[in-house]
């Protein structure tokens, strides 16, 4: 059994600020993510019937990114912390405090892109297509994170390849 790396969540300091690694996987993936749908789209636009203009891309990642952010803290909130959210809203705000929850950042991106999908008359499709074609690649580094910062812990093993978290009980 491996022991947890002791790694520390804070990647670097800017002035008095951390920057966490949490934070950075997050710009990591919307740079990626832009990076690669607009190759993609430059590339095979031609094939497409509704044609992409690329600053598209940059306006609906800025929506998809205010829609991960508040639709994933509000899940978090309403779904693990809502007795919190009631007697002190304003820790809905408290980011750095920690929590944020998938499915909550995946609802709130799909509202945030549907509305601007639809106020611009995109194609809803190809617009899906593009944004779900490399979001995996953004999930990885997320993932990584959560690693990093010792969220991801499963039930116990004994077994070889198992992992011991720090602040939980092993066999």
């Amino acid at each position: 059994m491996f022991t947890f790396p002791d790694i520390d969540p804070i990647a670097f300091h800017i002035a008095n600020w951390p920057v966490r690694w949490y934070g950075m996987s997050y710009l990591i993936s919307f740079i990626v993510w832009l990076f690669l749908v607009k190759r993609y789209n430059t590339k095979y636009a031609p094939y497409f019937a509704n044609k992409i203009n690329n600053i598209h891309f940059d306006n609906i990642l800025t929506y998809g990114v205010v829609g991960i952010i508040l639709g994933g803290r509000l899940g978090h909130m309403i779904f693990y912390d809502f007795n919190r959210m009631i007697q002190d809203p304003i820790s809905i705000f408290k980011t750095w405090e920690g929590g944020m929850a998938f499915h909550g950042g995946l609802i709130g991106c799909i509202i945030a892109c549907t509305l601007y999908v639809k106020r611009h008359k995109l194609s809803v499709y190809i617009m899906a297509d593009f944004i779900f074609l490399v979001a995996p690649i953004g999930l990885f580094f997320v993932r990584i994170a959560n690693f990093i910062n010792a969220e991801l812990f499963g039930r116990i093993t004994d077994s070889k390849w198992g992992i011991k978290f720090p602040g939980h009980s092993h066999p």
